[in-house]
């Protein structure tokens, strides 16, 4: 027992010995950091608000961070502060944002605190806007009958739309005044149409837009429409394209009148030429005419005219437009017109203008200047022909009384020869015939020499066109020696189509040019024909017919008659 509390008494005495002073402590736990985000906040949409927190506790100096949703933008560019501006975006309802604040110290340790962030909207009213597409001649918002009224509500607009939608969620039109006119029509979207009705009384209607923007705010339009009456519906008018045209020639002239009034036929019209720069005016055919014609003025540079027409209507509306001319002065041509002057329908040849046959040959060219006057010609000739009489030594005859023997078409620049009549033993007789032959330039097919015949004078009885073509140019002819038989070309040159009666030639530059009776008059060209070739020979040549004015190509031993020609205009490419 002794021994026991002596071992008790030594342990309590070692304990009290060992370990250390009395001064030591047990280490502290570090306080943790506490941090204050701040109290829930409601603001309104599209605003900003200050931000700032508090933190307490952990080591040494402080990182704050603030964190939020992606649609709020927080502007925090001081870290060691807790002070940063937030803002907010637009929004369609309330809407409630989590707001974090983190605080960091030396050590990495981090306290974090939050806060709710009410989000209210706040709606202003769109703009509603209505635009309406105007008619030219009318006042403003004023619509004659039957026409198509647009009206355009799209420029509305919502200043607090949300970004990443349209600003109006919805329309819809409505009249609210006056005939009704939206019956049919839809009225649901961004445009409106209609079309006014047809009234003897003029009207004035209202229409309405209600626009609602993306949050369900609406505003309201309204327009005043007058609706015209018949009467002071002005009709409309087309009168065709633009044209340019030579001096002297016709222009066709035609003016459409139309309205959308049951009442305004039946109409009138007026043309009139204005003054070119010249002092001249086109002379119109039947100025009240709604389908007439206009001659285009002499004229010594190209010229811009107008020929307008104004239209009436049985209220007394009127409405002028107009056909832009552009007249050019006669020029030099190397080739002759047709000879037509006439006009044709369908199944008769007259000699008057033909407005609902309009743009025929009679219309142009130089047979038209001639018979307004305006051509300007060297020698005379039937309509747009200009011929010049020769004598048997090559000089101009004036004279109509005096005899001639070629006769040189002023515009082409060819020399033509004159058959004769009275003897028959004249190389140059009017009814000698010959066939076809040519020792050059023959398709491979020389032709017939026709060795004996009678049907002319050559004197060594070969009544071909070579031969015919070689004696007269050993003895000459109004002093040239360089005669040819023509081409296809030179030959139609002098055919006069718009002769009725054959030959189809001017008679007083070509006289004696054949009595076909029911026969043709053939005469021949210089040009091998393609058809009818065999064994690479052509047998056929090209003629044409005085009597109708076709062309055909005969075998070459077809006996017809031939007139010479010589010169002729040289051509250059320009």
């Amino acid at each position: 027992m002794v021994k026991f509390a002596s071992f008790i008494l030594m342990l309590a005495l070692i304990t009290s010995c060992g370990g250390g002073g009395s001064e030591d402590k047990i280490p502290e736990k570090p306080a943790p950091i506490l941090v204050t985000a701040g109290v829930d906040q409601t603001i309104n949409e599209n605003t900003s608000l200050s931000i700032s927190g508090a933190a307490s506790g952990g080591v040494g100096e402080y990182a704050y961070a603030w964190t939020a949703d992606a649609t709020l933008t927080i502007e925090h560019e001081n870290t060691t502060s807790a002070d940063a501006v937030l803002s907010v975006p637009s929004v369609t309802a309330l809407t409630n944002y989590t707001v974090s604040l983190t605080v960091t110290d030396e050590e990495g340790k981090t306290g974090k605190n939050q806060f709710t962030l009410t989000v209210e909207p706040i709606n202003l009213l769109p703009d509603a806007i209505i635009e309406v597409s105007q008619m030219t001649d009318y006042g403003d918002n004023k619509f004659p009958v039957g026409s198509l009224v647009n009206l355009d509500a799209s420029t509305s607009f919502d200043e607090d739309a949300p970004s990443d939608m349209p600003q109006i969620a919805a329309y819809s039109w409505q009249q609210t005044a006056g005939t009704l006119v939206l019956s049919s029509s839809e009225l649901t979207q961004s445009t409106l149409q209609f079309t006014t009705p047809v009234s003897d009384q003029e009207e004035t209607i209202t229409v309405a837009v209600m626009v609602t923007d993306q949050e369900g705010a609406s505003s309201q339009a309204t327009v005043d429409i007058i609706l015209l009456g018949q009467a002071s519906t002005i009709p409309d008018l087309a009168v065709g394209t633009d044209v340019s045209v030579f001096t002297g020639e016709r222009i066709a002239l035609s003016a459409v009148a139309s309205s959308k009034a049951p009442r305004a036929a039946p109409f009138s019209v007026t043309w009139q030429s204005s003054v070119n720069n010249e002092g001249s005016v086109a002379r119109i055919g039947a100025s009240d005419q709604f389908n007439t014609y206009a001659e285009a003025p002499l004229v010594s540079q190209t010229q811009s005219m107008q020929m307008v027409a104004t239209i009436k209507d049985s209220f007394g509306n009127m409405r002028s437009s107009a056909v832009s001319v552009m007249v050019e002065p006669q020029t030099n041509v190397s080739m002759n017109d047709t000879g037509v002057t006439a006009y044709a329908t369908n199944n008769t040849v007259l000699a008057s203008y033909q407005s609902d046959y309009a743009g025929q040959d009679a219309d142009f060219g130089n047979d038209r200047m001639a018979l307004s006057g305006v051509a300007d010609k060297t020698g005379r000739g039937a309509g747009g022909f200009d011929f010049t009489r020769l004598n048997e030594n090559g000089d101009q005859v004036d004279n109509t009384a005096l005899p001639w023997r070629c006769v040189r078409d002023n515009i082409t620049g060819l020399v033509w020869e004159a058959k004769t009549l009275n003897d028959v033993n004249d190389i140059h007789h009017a009814d000698h015939v010959y066939t076809w032959f040519q020792s050059e330039d023959n398709g491979n097919v020389a032709g017939e020499l026709n060795t004996g015949a009678a049907s002319c004078s050559v004197s060594n009885g070969q009544c071909n066109t070579e031969d015919f073509l070689n004696e007269v140019n050993s003895i000459g002819l109004c002093g040239f020696f360089d005669w040819r038989i023509p081409t296809h070309q030179e030959l139609q040159s002098i055919v006069h189509y718009g002769k009725t009666t054959p030959p189809l030639a001017d008679t007083d530059y070509f006289p004696f040019s054949g009595d076909s009776g029911s026969f043709p008059l053939w005469y021949w060209t210089n040009e091998s024909s393609a058809d009818g070739v065999s064994d690479s020979g052509a047998f056929n040549a090209w003629a044409l017919d005085f009597k109708s004015g076709v062309d055909n190509f005969l075998n070459k031993s077809t006996m017809a008659r031939v007139r010479l020609v010589r010169a002729g205009r040289v051509v250059i490419d320009e």
